[in-house]
């Protein structure tokens, strides 16, 4: 199926587009046609979100609060039906179906949190002439997990608090990120020792566009 006959997007900004060899990450790629593509909206993004699939390291999330304005990728869902695109994605993502957000332009349905975002990439879909858009909404959880404000001074004692498995996680997840996400919290982390030595130890490099 080709993006002519099916207007599903899903819109990405961390490990759904680097982390493409693990089982769940197969089995999306499956499900999606073509290639990621710039020049999707911008939202605000941050490494937010406590991770307990990845050892508490932090993770990118949609923050309204605390993110950095970023044109995020977005990328066509071979489904025409935008409840098999939502399923897809929440398998992938290991999350209820709640937490993936969603607008259908043709209908006006949609399931976000702000609204504010969610008119956004409403409008946003509209220009690129799209029928609907997915993307994963899970949200910044730092606050309460930590009992303290996020700031990028408090993210950088939680990380370097983590223990060594969690540090790998950390490292792997900041550096394979995207080139284009640029949030105050990744340019601090890259200038960490424990950053810098185990990105060296394993090659740990940023995702970026396609050329072919």
């Amino acid at each position: 199926m080709t993006k002519s006959s099916s207007r599903i997007v899903i819109l990405g900004w961390g490990s759904l587009l680097w982390d493409v060899d693990s089982e769940k990450g197969k089995d999306f790629e499956e499900k999606c046609c073509g290639k990621w593509h710039d020049s999707g909206p911008e939202l605000p993004i941050e490494f937010s979100r406590i991770s307990s699939s990845r050892n508490n390291a932090l993770t990118l999330v949609i923050d309204d609060t605390d993110g950095t304005k970023t044109q995020v990728a977005y990328r066509y869902s071979k489904r025409s039906d935008i409840d098999q695109a939502v399923a897809d994605l929440s398998c992938r993502e290991g999350a209820m179906l709640k937490k993936i957000g969603f607008v259908d332009v043709r209908n006006n349905n949609r399931q976000c949190c702000d609204s504010a975002t969610c008119e956004q990439i409403k409008t946003w879909a509209k220009s690129k002439e799209i029928n609907a858009v997915i993307w994963t909404a899970l949200g910044g959880n730092f606050n309460k997990k930590k009992k303290q404000d996020f700031s990028v001074d408090n993210a950088l004692l939680h990380l370097r608090a983590l223990d060594d498995i969690g540090k790998c996680k950390a490292a792997e997840y900041f550096a394979k990120a995207p080139c284009f996400v640029k949030t105050g919290l990744r340019t601090d982390v890259e200038k960490e020792d424990w950053y810098k030595k185990l990105v060296g130890e394993h090659k740990f490099e940023c995702w970026k566009w396609s050329t072919s």
